[in-house]
């Protein structure tokens, strides 16, 4: 073999051959190169595929407990919208009137026994104003600030029916809240108020928090216009924030309840596999994600 590379050597010259070998090094040395990667490829292909499995199971089984939390409460509301309904309270004055009630106000409060996910459950007329609430009796008065919040807080959860709002920080707690309303209408179909219960983010963040998280992954809630209601591990400057205008929310969007999406997070900008899945009472998401 040396004898051959010898006489290869002085037909070709001295400074040919270290060109040809030099070159058949590199080709070698690239071609070793390619078969390391795709080799490691396809023994990452399988565990990617794993993962993808994994999320999608997680993202329907979270999807499906927060399900359960939602309607629990809904529920709740709809028997307490109905009551009203059988008082045949046709105007704010007689909401006002049969509402504005220390019974009322015990009911209130029984309604809610059991459901730790809810803060108080409370009723307003149509401006806003604060008729009783499962918190304190006799009622407690708001300032008009945040009466006047508090009514574009309902008004942000649209006409669907139950509605879901944007997050609202109490001035008293400085927690993050959120509310699940119903309308009460007189016979005639006129809102005379609503009901509605409001429910700390910091919940579904601890609710969260006890799922398991691997790889950097998160857990969040969003609605259908892209705001973000809760997340864990937590952003808090980021809660109540729209992403509807981020070139990438309607990818997500798209991928609703079909499969994972891959893609840079439009929250902390790291390359994230992504699980969407539809909350069926509210207007809202359940989301999943791993590095």
């Amino acid at each position: 073999m040396l004898s051959r590379i010898a006489l290869l050597v002085a037909r070709i010259g001295h400074g040919r051959a270290r060109y040809m070998l030099l070159a058949g090094g590199l080709a070698l040395g690239m071609t070793l190169a390619v078969a390391i990667i795709l080799f490691a490829f396809a023994q990452r292909q399988p565990v990617i595929d794993d993962a993808i499995r994994e999320m999608r199971n997680d993202a329907l089984l979270l999807t499906e407990e927060e399900d359960r939390l939602l309607q629990s409460i809904d529920l709740v509301q709809v028997r307490l919208v109905e009551s009203i309904h059988e008082m045949r309270i046709e105007t704010p004055d007689d909401l006002k009137r049969h509402v504005a009630t220390e019974p009322m106000y015990r009911s209130l409060r029984d309604r809610i026994v059991g459901l730790s996910q809810v803060a108080s459950l409370a009723i307003s007329n149509r401006q806003g104003g604060l008729v009783n609430t499962s918190l304190a009796w006799p009622t407690p008065s708001i300032s008009d600030d945040d009466r006047s919040a508090f009514v574009q807080v309902l008004a942000s959860g649209g006409e669907a029916q139950p509605s879901i709002s944007v997050p609202w920080r109490s001035s008293a707690t400085g927690q993050w809240m959120i509310f699940l309303s119903r309308r009460i209408t007189a016979t005639n179909g006129q809102v005379i108020g609503f009901v509605h219960a409001a429910v700390d983010v910091g919940y579904f963040e601890q609710y969260y928090a006890r799922l398991p998280l691997t790889g950097g992954g998160s857990f969040g809630l969003m609605r259908f216009d892209g705001t973000l209601l809760a997340r864990y591990p937590p952003v808090d400057p980021d809660i109540g924030r729209s992403y509807i205008d981020h070139p990438n929310f309607m990818r997500i969007l798209g991928a609703l309840n079909v499969g994972v999406v891959r893609q840079v997070s439009m929250l902390d900008g790291k390359d994230r596999l992504m699980c969407l899945m539809r909350c069926r009472t509210f207007r809202c998401s359940s989301r999943s994600a791993t590095q």
